[in-house]
């Protein structure tokens, strides 16, 4: 482990932890669950568009299911 994201109103208590313990750690303090998103993952998520219409067409129905394969758009 080499980056530790903590929340800001804990980044005070950082002088209470021992420099080696602290040693070789990036501790990034952060506010928002979109800084904490921004550091962790490698790329930014795409939204997935949904398109109810075209959904079903694309979806034969199984075993007499009318409404398709059972699959849900959330």
């Amino acid at each position: 482990m080499k980056t530790v994201l903590i929340p800001e109103e804990n980044a005070k208590d950082l002088v209470e932890i021992s420099d080696t313990i602290k040693k070789g750690l990036e501790i990034i303090p952060v506010t928002r669950m979109d800084e904490v998103l921004a550091h962790a993952l490698v790329r930014k998520p795409e939204p997935i568009v949904w398109d109810e219409e075209n959904a079903k067409l694309a979806t034969p129905a199984a075993d007499g299911d009318e409404e398709g394969s059972g699959l849900t758009a959330h």
